[in-house]
């Protein structure tokens, strides 16, 4: 697996592609997000709508575009264990700078996601480092209820070591 690349932390300009790297969390191997919001400010309004999503699985028929439809009844369900990724491509001549995530989980709170990486690309290739989600900003998210997390704008570790399943602080 190629690590991803780590550039300007704040992730302070807009960009094509961004991602949700999934380091730990979830239930017998499957990451559960209802629904995924992108905000280009604190407490701004939903950028996600007209572009294609993608993820590293799926599980059965619940496709990486549920979690960006607008619909916290239909979710995104990873297959397999973390890490996985789910991502969004705001298409050709778009591009955001996303400040804060909002998370809708799902009914049972052991599927959710506890820690993650959120990136940005330019080229869907070339992943680079924007902020962190930790297990601290997680404790307490309970199934059917929404997360709220932003960039901090502050370097935090990074990874510096691939063990085969696990990015090594």
């Amino acid at each position: 697996m190629n690590p991803p690349i780590f550039g300007d932390i704040a992730g302070g300009s807009a960009h094509r592609y961004w991602r949700l790297y999934f380091i730990t969390g979830g239930y017998g191997g499957i990451t559960v997000i209802n629904e995924c919001q992108m905000h280009t400010s604190i407490g701004g309004s939903n950028v996600c709508g007209s572009g294609t999503a993608a993820s590293s699985s799926v599980n059965s028929t619940y496709v990486a575009s549920y979690a960006f439809d607008g619909n916290t009844g239909t979710p995104w369900e990873s297959n397999g264990a973390n890490p996985q990724w789910l991502s969004y491509d705001f298409g050709t001549g778009n591009a955001y700078s996303v400040k804060e995530l909002a998370l809708y989980n799902y009914s049972n709170a052991g599927y959710n996601a506890t820690s993650w990486i959120v990136q940005w690309s330019d080229d869907n290739f070339n992943w680079n480092y924007a902020w962190e989600v930790t297990t601290a900003q997680t404790t307490g998210w309970t199934g059917s209820s929404w997360l709220t997390v932003s960039n901090p704008g502050t370097t935090i570790n990074r990874p510096v070591n691939y063990d085969g399943s696990h990015w090594r602080y």
